[in-house]
């Protein structure tokens, strides 16, 4: 396997020889990722898909500690995972709010052949357009997995806000090839729920900064 360290000096047609490319190390300045780095950035720079290599990630939170440490771990948390991006390769973030959500990607098998990544930016409502899902609000973004073969689906749901919201996502069910369930389980990393659909609505609650995962079987 053939890795690739990006850094400012790239020349990004190196991309297609590699199977693995490592980012983040120029991002030392970033105290909190959601914050210090724009939107437009994770899906230009940091996201694999445009290059045709799996993107690893390699975290600088190397001067936060205790509750600062946990809450930037969790923003990081949420742009990872929205961008499809997996756990990092570094010491510098807390790894235990990793675990439960890796275990949650690895049971859906995210990583096998006949998985569909639906990122937010191709999917979402405004400002982002498109179909398969809408929150009506800005600062709650989703992302999806589906698995036709299996008739199964994952959600990536992150709120980049300040503040903690309840948002009503509507979800196109059949773009994802999975029949509109009764109802969905949650995830957000601690604790996990079974979530009513109605229609084709979900009514979720969403921490400031951090990601959640809702399972669709």
């Amino acid at each position: 396997m053939t890795f690739w360290p990006k850094t400012e000096l790239d020349a990004q047609p190196l991309y297609s020889f590699a199977d693995a490319t490592w980012d983040g190390e120029p991002l030392f300045y970033a105290k909190d990722y959601i914050r210090d780095v724009p939107l437009d950035q994770w899906r230009a720079q940091l996201a694999g898909r445009q290059f045709g290599a799996v993107p690893l990630f390699l975290s600088q939170l190397r001067w936060q500690t205790g509750a600062e440490l946990e809450k930037a771990t969790y923003g990081l948390a949420t742009m990872l995972y929205l961008h499809d991006i997996a756990e990092p390769w570094s010491s510098y973030y807390q790894k235990n709010i990793f675990v439960p959500f890796e275990a949650v990607r690895t049971s859906f098998g995210v990583a096998e052949a006949d998985v569909k990544f639906i990122p937010y930016w191709e999917s979402n409502g405004a400002p982002y357009v498109g179909t398969t899902f809408k929150t009506g609000n800005s600062n709650v973004l989703v992302s999806g997995y589906t698995r036709l073969g299996l008739g199964k689906a994952l959600l990536v749901v992150g709120n980049v806000g300040e503040a903690d919201v309840t948002p009503t996502i509507t979800v196109n069910f059949a773009a994802l090839g999975v029949p509109a369930p009764a109802s969905v389980t949650l995830y957000d990393g601690t604790t996990s729920q079974t979530v009513p659909v109605s229609g084709s609505r979900i009514t979720v609650p969403l921490k400031s900064k951090r990601p959640a995962f809702i399972t669709v079987n």
